[in-house]
């Protein structure tokens, strides 16, 4: 009935029959899933999969028909124009502060926080897709979430990358303390921050230098490519100073002491003889053999 009284208003000025409002699914000019309407609407596009709702074209009039080939019952206009099923049109509902891009390059990569002019890979062969992308004004954020890019976090620096899932109680390690201990009494908390890349470690400066560079500052320590999860100290002789979240399959290049050398925690040097031990045996007490010489009685 609806579809009657459409028709009816559409053509008013035109003299035909109502009964040759059927549509003709058969005729050869259509592509397949598409029939032939002669009594089309022209002021209202066809439905898309970006806009299944067309509104009339403003201040267009409905003054004559018009003759097209349209999607069959069922079926709807893609992006490129072919008629599918509707089941099938890709998910143009984005999250917050996104935008449904209907000609997306493959090769070009999203603008993030940390990367906010990709290159785009010469080799790529590109190919036009749908996807979602960040409003104008927004972009990719360490969740992956659009954001407005003056909430970006600070840019890190040269040899740094940016964790966001740090820990609170994870101490950096730096040239002169390459292995930090992690405190017992520490409550942790999950902290964004810049951290030094794998393989680095901060200088006296501040600045994220290759561990190689470090500047040698004890000349009784030596480097390893794999230093041991639990270093032997004056404090700790078995072994159980071990650093934080140690992998023992993870090789980390360190300062261990030489051979011979043991490190004091309380000055974080390598002695040869740890103090404590030294104190103990100074203050050892000496215990006096009395030895009674025979009385001879003459």
């Amino acid at each position: 009935m609806l579809f009657t009284q459409t028709y009816l208003s559409c053509c008013l000025l035109v003299v035909v029959s109502v009964v040759n409002i059927t549509p003709v699914y058969s005729n050869p000019q259509c592509p397949v899933h598409e029939f032939f309407n002669t009594a089309a609407l022209k002021c209202t596009a066809e439905p898309t999969c970006q806009n299944p709702s067309p509104e009339p074209e403003c201040g267009c009039v409905e003054d004559n028909c018009q003759q097209r080939c349209e999607c069959n019952p069922g079926y709807i206009r893609d992006v490129y124009g072919k008629c599918i099923p509707i089941s099938q049109c890709p998910c143009t509902e984005c999250g917050e502060n996104e935008v449904f891009n209907t000609c997306a390059s493959s090769c070009d990569m999203e603008p993030t926080c940390y990367n906010r002019t990709p290159e785009v890979d010469s080799c790529c062969v590109p190919e036009t897709i749908q996807r979602c992308e960040c409003a104008p004004g927004y972009i990719r954020g360490p969740d992956g979430t659009c954001i407005c890019i003056a909430n970006c976090p600070c840019e890190c620096g040269e040899n740094e990358v940016f964790n966001t899932c740090a820990s609170s109680c994870n101490i950096e390690p730096t040239c002169d303390n390459q292995t930090p201990v992690l405190d017992p009494c520490c409550v942790p908390e999950t902290i964004q921050r810049c951290e030094c890349a794998p393989g680095y470690v901060r200088d006296p400066s501040g600045k994220c230098i290759c561990i190689s560079s470090c500047p040698c500052c004890d000349p009784l320590t030596e480097v390893l490519c794999c230093t041991p999860c639990c270093e032997k100290t004056c404090q700790h002789p078995d072994g159980f100073n071990c650093r934080s979240h140690c992998n023992v399959d993870e090789c980390v290049v360190g300062c261990v002491c030489k051979e011979h050398y043991t490190r004091d925690e309380e000055t974080g040097k390598c002695v040869a003889v740890c103090y404590h031990k030294l104190m103990k045996h100074i203050h050892k007490p000496v215990v006096h053999h009395h030895h009674h010489l025979p009385i001879h009685v003459l």
